[in-house]
This record gives C-alpha cells, sequence and structure tokens, in this order.
C-alpha cells in the first residue's frame, strides 16, 4: 500500500511541479492567482486519476475499501510532506505552510488536493475481484 501511495505521490507531485510552473509564470499574471489555481486544479485532478490507477495496477495492490482509504489518506501525507519539504527549502516556516491553508488559494489547492486523495476509494469498483 506505501509503495502504490508512494508512486501516485510522487506521479501526483510531479505534474503538479510542471503545472506549476505554468500558471505562475504564464497563467495567473493573465487571470490572477486563484483563477489561475481554479483551472489547474481540474487538470490535476485528470492526471491524478490516472496516476491513481497506474500507481495500483504498478504495484499489484489489491485491497479492499479500508485499505483503499488508507492508501488516500498515505498519498495526501505523503504530497503534502513533499509540498512542506519544497516550501521550507525555499524559505516558507512550517506554520507559514500551514497557515496558507487558511487563504482562499489554499482552500482551493487542498481541496484539490483531497478529492485526488479519495481516487483510491471512487476506483475501487472499477479494480474487480482478486485475481488468483
Amino acid at each position: 500500500m506505501l509503495r502504490a501511495a508512494l508512486l501516485y505521490a510522487l506521479a501526483a507531485f510531479g505534474a503538479g511541479f510542471c503545472l506549476g510552473v505554468v500558471r505562475t509564470f504564464w497563467l495567473a499574471p493573465a487571470v490572477g492567482p486563484v483563477v489561475a489555481v481554479a483551472i489547474e486544479g481540474p487538470i490535476m485532478m485528470g492526471l491524478c486519476w490516472f496516476f491513481c490507477r497506474w500507481a495500483l495496477s504498478k504495484t499489484g495492490f489489491v485491497g479492499g475499501i479500508g485499505a483503499r482509504a488508507a492508501l488516500g489518506l498515505c498519498f495526501f501525507l505523503i504530497l503534502q510532506a513533499i509540498e512542506l519539504a519544497l516550501g521550507v527549502a525555499f524559505g516558507t516556516t512550517p506554520a507559514g505552510f500551514f497557515a496558507s491553508w487558511l487563504s482562499p488559494l489554499g482552500l482551493l489547492g487542498l481541496s484539490f488536493a483531497v478529492v485526488c486523495a479519495l481516487f483510491p476509494l471512487l476506483q475501487c469498483s472499477q479494480a474487480g475481484p482478486p485475481q488468483g
């Protein structure tokens, strides 16, 4: 489960980093930061849907609803830990990182991450019964 969550989080972070560059340097100056995140979020959720399925398939993860919920929680925690580490590396304090969740921009981004954390549960019914 942890391997699937780690693969899922790393893939999501990598795509988010690339899209974040586009959002920050090109999109946000044109439409504002909140609208830019609102545009980026659905794209990231679409990518994360496929990243989740890929991570489940790649690791051969087949688990019940509890295990899939735990995988989603691990994904969320790993993703936030990576983002916190990157923020600290660029001068943000941990308190500042968590305080940013309370801004409209932070709440929007956090809500997209929470939805992506639910994807292992949502894909549960499509995985089929365990084989072998």
